[in-house]
């Protein structure tokens, strides 16, 4: 059963993803100060100028090579906001029906450089867009991944940014920085203390009031919610390196405190000639979770660690909970790799009406002599050893 629900939920994600992200014209008539290159970025400086990426990036500019770097802190309660807008991320895959694979994908393939700055107030909901797409039967405006950046390609980069008080509240895959990553994401944090609190005092009602119903109104104490979520990305299929997330995380199946999925198996799978992209594995290395994660399956750094995909020297302190919940992982699949990791995380599993504190390292892991997928079951999912991390 654990399996095949798993199964479910990256072929359900991983079904409207990846085509190698091309450059498609030189980045020209700009409003930004500089030049776009490596000694000289394009400077950004407002919202104004963050929201003219991400207008220019949807347009259909990959920005391959182009340089940008943060000169300050941003606050985007100008730009968006609950009675403004919905932040438009920077990249996006979204549904088209006149496309070969029934999408319709404009990678970031830039460098951002957030120069240690920070980012405040980035506010994403699209429910009712959603709506509006139902009543009118147009899926085509609906961006399959939300955050800061939708889509980062094979060759984009972004790196020492931090992102404090978001508030991502969506139907599909939501992440902070960046919704779907094939390429690199370092230095990053993601602070919410005082959505934090809030969380932590909702979970010791519900641990002491042993109810897991009540988890489907967490939507209303978490910062990052949806679909699927993740503290710095929700998929990641490229690197992602010494980040940081402090913000509490929840989701309708898979949730993880750094991504939802870690998994680049996929991507290789899609593309015919994969040895010419010369696909790494997605990996995830020295990053940190403080914030509490909730959902169906959770997991301190990754809900999900998929086939040939590695969690290494990671940390969690958040508390974890959920029907398969794990202090690293959730979910650990066949040939997926979790290395030096330490959990002091409190993890709950809910099991024979009960929450149960469990001292799990990874919650579900096909990698133990003694699995056995067939006699897995969720409601006998009683607490297991400290795995050891391989």
């Amino acid at each position: 059963m654990g399996k095949k629900f798993l199964s479910f939920i990256m072929v359900l994600v991983m079904c409207f993803t990846l085509l190698p992200a091309k450059k498609i014209v030189t980045m020209a008539n700009v409003w930004w100060s500089g030049e776009g290159t490596e000694k000289n970025p394009y400077q950004i400086k407002t919202a104004e100028d963050l929201k003219a990426l991400a207008d220019y990036v949807n347009a259909g500019y990959a920005c391959e090579n182009e340089y940008f770097k943060l000169m300050n802190d941003i606050d985007l309660s100008s730009a968006c906001g609950k009675d403004i807008a919905s932040w438009t991320p920077i990249g996006s895959i979204i549904p088209d029906e006149n496309s070969e694979n029934g999408i319709k994908c404009k990678p970031f393939n830039g460098i951002f450089d957030g120069n240690s700055c920070t980012i405040k107030n980035l506010y994403m909901s699209d429910y009712n867009n959603i709506i509006n797409n139902i009543v009118n039967n147009n899926d085509n405006n609906v961006m399959l991944f939300q955050g800061l950046f939708g889509y980062v390609g094979f060759n984009g980069i972004v790196k020492n940014l931090t992102l404090e008080d978001s508030r991502i509240n969506v139907f599909g895959a939501a992440g902070s920085v960046v919704g779907l990553n094939t390429g690199k994401i370092e230095n990053c944090s993601n602070i919410n203390i005082a959505a934090c609190d809030m969380f932590d005092k909702k979970i010791s009602e519900i641990i002491n009031e042993k109810d897991y119903d009540e988890l489907k109104y967490l939507d209303l104490y978490t910062s990052i919610y949806g679909s699927i979520a993740g503290g710095i990305a929700c998929l990641n299929g490229g690197e992602i390196k010494n980040c940081n997330n402090n913000v509490s995380i929840g989701g309708d199946s898979a949730s993880g405190g750094i991504v939802a999925i870690n998994d680049s198996s996929f991507i290789s799978s899609l593309i015919p000639d994969e040895s010419e992209l010369n696909f790494p594995e997605a990996s995830i290395i020295n990053c940190n979770n403080f914030g509490g994660v909730i959902d169906f399956i959770s997991g301190g750094i990754a809900a999900a660690n998929c086939e040939n995909s590695i969690i290494e020297c990671c940390n969690n302190v958040g508390k974890i909970i959920g029907y398969m919940s794990g202090g690293a992982v959730g979910a650990n699949q066949k040939n997926a790799l979790v290395i030096n990791c330490i959990n002091t995380g409190e993890v709950y599993r809910y099991t024979d009406d009960d929450w149960t504190i469990c001292d799990d390292i990874i919650g579900y892991d096909e990698n133990t002599e003694d699995f056995n997928d067939e006699d897995f079951q969720f409601e006998n999912n009683s607490c297991k050893k400290n795995i050891e991390c391989k």
